[in-house]
C-alpha cells in the first residue's frame, strides 16, 4: 500500500527503518479522524505493549514518521513518533506537525525536549 500527496508519502509498515520508536507527541486526534481528513489508512499491528493500529508515512524531507493508537491506550489520540537517534526532536515535531495539517493546538502530549515548539508561533 502505497500513497502519495505533496504532504507525505504513507508506506507500508514493513518499511518501517529500525529505530523508529520514539514519541514525540500525542495528538487530541482519532485514527479515524485522521484517515477522514488525510486518507491515510491504519494497519492492524502488535508491538511490546498491546495491539495497535498503525501508519508509516515519510515526509517531503524523506524522514519516516509512524502513527500509532495502542488498543488499550488509556486516553483518546494518536501518538506521532520518529527515530529514536533524531537529531532534533523538535525539528521533527514541526515537521511532523505540518505534514499532518495540525497545529498545537491538536496535541494533548509533547515530549519535553520538543517544548519549544509549542510555546513559538509555529503552525
Amino acid at each position: 500500500m502505497r500513497q502519495a500527496t505533496n504532504l507525505f508519502e504513507q508506506l507500508p509498515l514493513d518499511e518501517m527503518e529500525p529505530g523508529l520508536a520514539s514519541a514525540i507527541a500525542t495528538t487530541r486526534v482519532e485514527p479515524a479522524e485522521i484517515s477522514r481528513r488525510l486518507g491515510i489508512r491504519f494497519e492492524p499491528a502488535r508491538d511490546d505493549l498491546d495491539s495497535m493500529q498503525a501508519a508509516l508515512l515519510r515526509s517531503p524531507s524523506g524522514r519516516q514518521f509512524a502513527l500509532v493508537r495502542h488498543e488499550h491506550q488509556p486516553a483518546p489520540g494518536t501518538d506521532i513518533l520518529t527515530n529514536e537517534n533524531s537529531c532534533s526532536i523538535a525539528h521533527d515535531l514541526q515537521e511532523s506537525l505540518a505534514m499532518l495539517q495540525m497545529t498545537v493546538d491538536d496535541l494533548d502530549w509533547v515530549h519535553p525536549d520538543a517544548i519549544a515548539v509549542t510555546q513559538s508561533n509555529v503552525r
